[in-house]
C-alpha cells in the first residue's frame, strides 16, 4: 500500500463511485463533482433520520442520476457490503472514489477495511472529503453508547503487555467528549492530535473552550497540531509519531474530530497492523442532527493498493 497526494479529481475516470446518503446538504457535494466520470455509482444511505433536514432531496439527486441506493444497516455493514460490492471490487482494475463526508466512523471503516482486504494490485481508492461550514456545537453533552474497537477488526490486542499503554486522541470541538473517553481509561500517557484550520478560526475557539477541562486534567500531555486541508502531510506526521511510539508503548489511537483523521488512522493500523488498536466513542442517534453544508473545498488523498 502507498499513499500519494492528490489534490483534484478534474482528470480523472472512476469504476466506481462509493457515496454517503445522508440528510446534510453537503451529502451530494462530492457526488456533483464526478457523478459524470464513474461508470458505477453506489450510494450507502442510512435507515434512520431519513426524515431530517436535505435526505429525500439528496435521494432523489442520487437516484435521478442513476446512482444505486441501498439502505446499510449500521450494525451489519460488512454483510451488506460482501453481498452488494465484493464481486464488482474483485474485478477493478482501476480508480474507486470513496465520498467519506456523511459517513459515521465505523461506516466509513467498515466500507475501507472491506476494500483493502478485496481490491486487488494496480487498482486505488481515491478519498475525498467536503469540507464543511462552520455549525456551532451542541451545547449539552451526549452519554456515550458505544466505547470500543472502530470495527470488529480491531480487537484489543492481548500481546506486548511488557511495553507502557499509551492513548493517542484526536480533539473536535464537542464539549468534553475527548475528557469523557480519556476518563474511562484514565491512562498514564496521552497525547492529543489537535486539527487546525487557518480558515475557520470558529472552530478552534469551539475547540478550546470545550475542552478547557481536559486541558486542565492533562497539562504535561504532548500534543500534535495536524492541518485539516493537508491530509498528505498529516498521514506521515502521524506515521513518524506512531513509529517513534511503538518501540516502547501499545498505542491505543482515538480519532475524534474531524473525520480525515479516522481514514489515517486507518489506513496506519492497516500498515502496522496487528500491533495498533483504533477506538470509536459514539453516542449513537442520541446526538441531535446537525445540517452541515459544504464550504465548497474538499481534501483528498490516494492510496494504492
Amino acid at each position: 500500500m502507498i499513499i500519494e497526494k492528490y489534490n483534484t479529481t478534474d482528470d480523472d475516470n472512476f469504476e466506481i463511485g462509493i457515496f454517503g446518503l445522508g440528510y446534510e446538504s453537503r451529502s451530494i457535494s462530492c457526488f456533483s463533482q464526478v457523478k459524470d466520470r464513474c461508470r458505477m455509482k453506489l450510494a450507502l444511505a442510512y435507515n434512520y433520520w431519513c426524515d431530517k433536514a436535505d435526505y429525500k432531496i439528496n435521494k432523489e439527486e442520487f437516484e435521478s442520476n442513476d446512482c444505486r441506493v441501498i439502505e446499510v444497516d449500521e450494525n451489519a455493514i460488512r454483510k451488506d457490503l460482501e453481498l452488494n460490492l465484493a464481486q464488482i471490487i474483485q474485478e477493478i482494475k482501476g480508480k474507486v472514489f470513496v465520498d467519506i463526508s456523511v459517513m459515521t466512523r465505523h461506516r466509513l471503516s467498515e466500507l475501507l477495511w472491506f476494500l483493502f482486504e478485496n481490491m486487488i494490485s494496480e487498482s486505488s481508492i481515491i478519498i475525498a472529503y467536503s469540507i464543511a461550514d462552520f455549525v456551532e456545537p451542541p451545547t449539552q453533552n451526549y452519554p456515550v453508547k458505544f466505547f470500543g474497537s472502530i470495527i470488529d477488526s480491531f480487537q484489543p490486542l492481548t500481546g506486548r503487555l511488557n511495553l507502557h499503554p499509551i492513548v493517542v486522541i484526536g480533539l473536535g470541538y464537542e464539549k468534553d467528549k475527548a475528557l469523557g473517553a480519556i476518563g474511562h481509561l484514565d491512562p498514564e500517557n496521552v497525547i492529543f492530535l489537535i486539527p487546525s484550520n487557518e480558515k475557520e478560526q470558529n472552530y478552534k475557539e469551539r475547540l478550546d473552550e470545550n475542552n478547557k477541562l481536559l486541558f486542565d486534567n492533562y497539562p504535561k500531555s504532548k500534543s500534535l497540531t495536524y492541518d485539516v486541508l493537508k491530509p498528505y502531510s498529516t498521514y506521515f506526521e502521524l506515521k513518524s509519531l506512531i513509529l517513534r511510539l511503538k518501540k516502547e508503548h501499545r498505542i491505543l489511537l482515538i480519532p475524534l474530530g474531524p473525520k480525515i483523521l479516522a481514514v489515517i488512522s486507518l489506513i496506519i493500523a492497516w500498515e502496522f497492523s496487528p500491533e495498533i488498536n483504533v477506538w470509536r466513542v459514539s453516542s449513537e442517534q442520541l446526538e441531535k442532527p446537525l445540517n452541515r453544508k459544504s464550504s465548497g473545498e474538499y481534501i483528498y488523498i490516494k492510496i494504492n493498493i
